[in-house]
């Protein structure tokens, strides 16, 4: 009689032959005799044998994961939004519900449809031009202010419920309260902006909505080639040659 472990080498060799042309390597298993239960008069047996546990995890525990860290990082969408009087005039087409809003209500509903899907993954805020409180400001067109401090939009929630949460509803009810008056001072207006949109953290895109030149410059003129006035048709018909943002004509529109 073959000794145990011969035999349980030989029987692993037979079965691993028989199974095809690439056998796996053998396993010498050394087992003790005690744990060979017989068979009996039925012939046969089996090796009562409790599997080995698992090797411990290394002293960090760390071995062979890759630790990915979770990082947020909310860019900021600054909107200066264009309220002079300009922006009280119709639009041109209907919007969805066939309303022809205003210049002003299309750059409101601009944002918000922008807002509505992204607004959970960034920080926003907004400005206005001109300014409404003018009281101290000798020039007559003072420049434009911020009315909304740049801030985290609403949770996720509200967006995959299709509400606005009321991050997004305070902003929109604030460049709602603004009736669109006054001139455009739009470089004065950035330039008085530039510190506030420098100094916020991460990366920053202001987005300037408006309906056209600036008019704040008095003594400028131009061309009618670049007047706004002439491009838009609205300044003399019945005198194609007229430039509107000639001083001779009083207009300082440019």
């Amino acid at each position: 009689m073959l000794p145990l472990r011969a035999s349980v080498i030989g029987l692993v060799a037979t079965v691993v032959v028989a199974c095809g042309p690439h056998p796996p390597p053998l396993i010498d298993v050394d087992l003790p005799p005690s744990s060979f239960q017989d068979g009996g008069t039925d012939g046969g047996g089996f090796f009562n044998v409790t599997p080995p546990a698992p090797p411990a995890a290394d002293a960090a525990g760390y071995c062979g994961n890759v630790i990915v860290p979770i990082v947020v990082e909310r860019p900021n969408l600054y909107f200066v939004l264009d309220a002079s009087g300009s922006m009280i005039s119709p639009m041109d087409v209907p919007d969805a519900n066939g309303n022809f809003g205003t210049r002003y209500d299309a750059a409101r509903a601009a944002i918000a449809d922008v807002l509505k899907v992204v607004g959970h993954r960034v920080s926003y805020g907004a400005a206005t031009f001109p300014a409404t409180d003018s009281d101290n400001d000798t020039s007559q067109c003072p420049a434009g202010q911020e009315v909304f401090a740049t801030r985290p939009g609403d949770p996720v929630s509200y967006a995959i419920a299709g509400e606005v949460g009321p991050i997004l509803s305070s902003l929109l009810t604030t460049l709602a309260g603004r009736t669109p008056t006054g001139l455009t001072p739009t470089a004065a207006t950035m330039m008085g902006l530039e510190n506030k949109l420098l100094a916020l953290t991460g990366k920053t895109y202001a987005f300037l909505l408006t309906d056209g030149a600036p008019n704040c410059d008095a003594d400028i003129t131009c061309d009618a080639d670049a007047c706004t006035t002439n491009i838009e048709g609205n300044c003399n018909p019945n005198d194609p040659t007229m430039n509107c943002c000639d001083l001779r004509y009083g207009a300082n529109e440019n």
